[in-house]
C-alpha cells in the first residue's frame, strides 16, 4: 500500500504539479483511510494482513464515511476526503492495480444549504449613517463603496471593474459588466449621487490616478481583498453576523 500511495503522490507532485498544501492534504486523507482499513482488519482478526486495494470495496468506503460522521466531521470535509479517494482509485485503475474504481458506486454526501445572511434594517441604518472625517480620502471613499454596494446591488468584481466613464452622475446610472460579459445599466438616487460627488471631489485632487472609479489614496487600483476589508471592518462595528462580506449588504 505504501508503494501505491507513494507512486500516487509522486504522480501528483511531478506530473500534475499540485501545490505542497494540496499534496499534504491528499497524503493525510490516504493515511487516515489506511488507518481505518488496518483497524477494520484488526477487528476481523486479520492483524497480519496488509492492505490490498484490489480487495477494498464500496462497503469499506461507506463504513469509513459513517465513521467520519460519527466523529462529527462536517459534510464538506467528508466530500473532500472522498474526492481524494476518487482521484486515488482512478490512478490505481490507470496503473492496472485495480480492475475498476469502486468510487463510482459511492454516493457523495450532500451539503446543507445555508440561508443567506443579511443585515437588520437598524444595523444598515447605523452602518450608512456613521460619522466620518470628510477630509479623509479613505473614509469618504469607504463610505461611497458601502453606499454603492447597498443602493445598486452590484457584486464586488463589478465594483472593482468600474471605470470613470461607467458612472454618470447627471443621469444617475452606473454601467456594469457582469457575469457572462453581460452589460447592464443600474439607476440610483439622489442620496448615492451626493455620496459619490463627495468622493469624486477628493479623488480629483489626486495628481495621477488610474481609470478605475474607486482607487487608493495614491491613485492605484484597489484589490478585491482591500474592498473586502472595507466592508468587513464596517460591519464589525454594527453587526454580529459571522459572514461580513459585500453579499450581506
Amino acid at each position: 500500500m505504501e508503494n501505491e500511495v507513494s507512486a500516487f503522490l509522486n504522480y501528483l507532485e511531478f506530473e500534475c504539479e499540485v501545490s505542497p498544501c494540496t499534496l499534504s492534504s491528499y497524503g493525510d486523507d490516504l493515511k487516515q483511510f489506511e488507518g481505518f482499513l488496518l483497524d477494520m482488519n484488526s477487528k476481523r482478526g486479520e492483524d497480519g494482513r496488509g492492505i490490498d486495494y484490489a480487495l477494498v470495496g464500496e462497503d469499506d468506503v461507506r463504513e469509513w464515511v459513517m465513521h467520519l460522521f460519527d466523529q462529527k466531521m462536517e459534510a464538506s470535509s467528508v466530500r473532500r476526503k472522498l474526492a481524494t479517494l476518487r482521484t486515488f482509485f482512478s490512478f490505481l485503475k490507470r496503473e492496472g492495480k485495480v480492475r475498476r474504481s469502486i468510487m463510482l458506486r459511492v454516493s457523495i454526501p450532500k451539503l446543507k444549504k445555508r440561508l443567506p445572511q443579511f443585515l437588520e434594517e437598524g444595523e444598515m441604518d447605523t452602518l450608512l449613517d456613521f460619522s466620518y472625517d470628510k477630509d479623509s480620502f479613505e473614509e469618504v471613499r469607504d463610505r461611497a463603496i458601502l453606499q454603492t454596494f447597498y443602493q445598486t446591488g452590484i457584486r464586488r468584481a463589478e465594483l472593482l471593474s468600474l471605470k470613470m466613464q461607467d458612472v454618470d452622475l447627471s443621469s444617475k446610472w452606473i454601467k456594469v459588466l457582469g457575469k457572462g460579459n453581460k452589460e447592464r445599466t443600474i439607476p440610483f438616487g439622489e442620496e448615492l449621487k451626493s455620496v459619490l460627488e463627495e468622493y469624486l471631489a477628493l479623488r480629483g485632487k489626486i495628481s495621477f490616478a488610474c481609470d478605475n472609479f474607486f482607487v487608493k489614496e495614491k491613485g492605484e487600483e484597489m484589490s478585491a481583498m482591500e474592498v473586502y476589508w472595507v466592508v468587513r471592518n464596517a460591519l464589525t462595528q454594527v453587526s454580529t453576523l459571522q459572514k461580513r462580506s459585500p453579499h450581506v449588504l
